[in-house]
């Protein structure tokens, strides 16, 4: 949506697959240096374990800083609006803050949140994680991307009311963030509404399922 108004997501797209027909919407350049970090921390983004207090300062944030300007430029060049959508930046948000101001970016976020059941069905069936364990994957990527984000312009995104009314959402995100989207007019909209296709929804969950207690943690958060 927020791509087809005009913010840029660089050169190199990751492409669809069977659980994901109409694409991802992730840097395939970036991908890899997000998971690079991760393996020069000894880490995978499923881990349920938090980074040493002093992260930012070890060697593996020290050459993450060094090398995302130089992926930023080949993947985006000029570009006055770019945008980057991988869920590993709950966890990489620190370093991406300082290299954006460093190159007086303004960096802001859309903090999307889907309710726990229908992540832990999706995890369930792509990656055979138990509920438990997606639940506290949740929970540990919502709270780092809160934050990291703190002092920031954000937004909070349902994605249930992406689906429902992406008009009111896409009007709501652009005065948060305090964003004139580049493409605006019929066209686009257009554009939107026939891509937001409620039927290619994964792992919908009923009224049954959302009302399940979760664990406690994860209903505050």
């Amino acid at each position: 949506m927020l791509n087809l108004c005009g913010a840029d997501l660089g050169r190199d797209l990751l492409p669809p697959k069977q659980d994901n027909e109409r694409g991802f919407w992730e840097n395939s350049a970036l991908l890899a240096l997000h998971e690079r970090f991760l393996a020069e921390a000894g880490l995978h983004w499923h881990d349920l374990a938090l980074l040493p207090e002093e992260w930012r300062d070890g060697a593996a944030a020290r050459h993450f800083v060094a090398a995302l300007p130089e992926v930023l430029s080949r993947q985006f060049g000029d570009s006055p609006l770019f945008l980057v959508k991988d869920p590993r930046l709950s966890l990489l948000a620190p370093l991406w803050v300082e290299v954006l101001e460093r190159r007086a970016v303004r960096p802001v976020f859309v903090i999307t949140v889907r309710h726990p059941n229908e992540v832990a069905a999706s995890l369930a069936k792509r990656d055979g994680f138990s509920h438990a364990r997606s639940h506290l994957l949740w929970l540990q990527h919502l709270h780092e991307a809160e934050h990291a984000t703190r002092g920031h312009r954000r937004v909070f995104v349902h994605y249930e009311r992406v689906l429902n009314d992406w008009q009111a959402e896409l009007e709501r995100i652009a005065a948060a963030l305090e964003i004139t989207w580049p493409n605006a007019g019929a066209d686009t909209g257009e554009q939107i509404a026939a891509f937001i296709t409620p039927s290619l929804r994964h792992h919908g969950s009923d009224a049954r399922e959302l009302a399940a207690p979760l664990p406690a943690i994860v209903q505050e958060a």
